[in-house]
């Protein structure tokens, strides 16, 4: 079953009928999550309605959730971020090449399937769930993109 975009919107944020609430409701809301689903769940639901219906569920109907995700986050990473920069910087004449936003979407996903144990680290070892979960969450997958770009940049 598929919901309309303006059902989606409201439900993922706010009855608001300005984009501009719903951009800055959607920042506060989602940097105050505490958890990862929580925060992808309310962070630009303008993408995350069509990755949903047009991407996520068609593969979820020959994929597992979990394979389903990945495939999403990698579409997400290449073809929203990664496309768009390449194409731009040919355009301004820079050298972007590498899709950096790809791995750094791989990682997300990773760490989104895996959230419950680090969940549980946090509390375990008493910190605030709302900020910790985020600054973990793009700081695991920062440096794992990073050791990736530095070992394609080495041996490739």
């Amino acid at each position: 079953m598929s919901i309309s975009f303006s059902i989606y919107i409201k439900r993922r944020l706010a009855n608001s009928s300005s984009y501009i609430r719903i951009l800055i409701y959607m920042f506060i809301k989602s940097f105050k999550s505490t958890s990862f689903s929580q925060f992808w769940r309310v962070w630009n639901p303008f993408f995350g309605y069509y990755l949903i219906i047009f991407i996520y569920r068609p593969l979820k109907r020959f994929f597992s959730r979990k394979i389903s995700l990945v495939l999403t986050f990698l579409f997400s990473g290449l073809f929203i971020h990664d496309l768009p920069l390449y194409l731009l910087s040919h355009l301004l004449k820079l050298n972007y090449n590498f899709p950096f936003f790809t791995i750094c979407f791989f990682y997300l996903s990773i760490l989104l399937l895996y959230e419950r144990r680090f969940i549980w680290l946090a509390k375990y070892l008493g910190f605030d769930l709302s900020f910790m979960l985020q600054l973990l969450y793009f700081s695991c997958s920062l440096m794992f993109t990073v050791i990736t770009t530095m070992i394609f940049t080495i041996y490739g």
